[in-house]
């Protein structure tokens, strides 16, 4: 956990929810648990910062589940 935090420091990426993985891409690519619009009882979204992007944002998956389902098909 703290590891986390010191890259999502060290990177600046913005505190949107729980970062859950990178991509093969030395951090500037991570994967978060949206909890920026959270509401209780529904499975937060899974969303890509590209830090390289001005923390560009984009949509992957409606919840962790979903998004497990898609690693096959993920490019790294």
């Amino acid at each position: 956990r703290l590891v986390w935090k010191k890259l999502m420091f060290d990177w600046e990426y913005p505190n949107v929810g729980i970062p859950i993985m990178s991509t093969n891409s030395d951090f500037h690519d991570v994967y978060f648990l949206d909890m920026r619009f959270q509401k209780p009882g529904e499975e937060p979204p899974v969303i890509r910062i590209d830090n390289e992007l001005d923390n560009a944002f984009y949509y992957v998956a409606s919840s962790l589940s979903d998004f497990l389902l898609l690693l096959p098909f993920l490019i790294f």
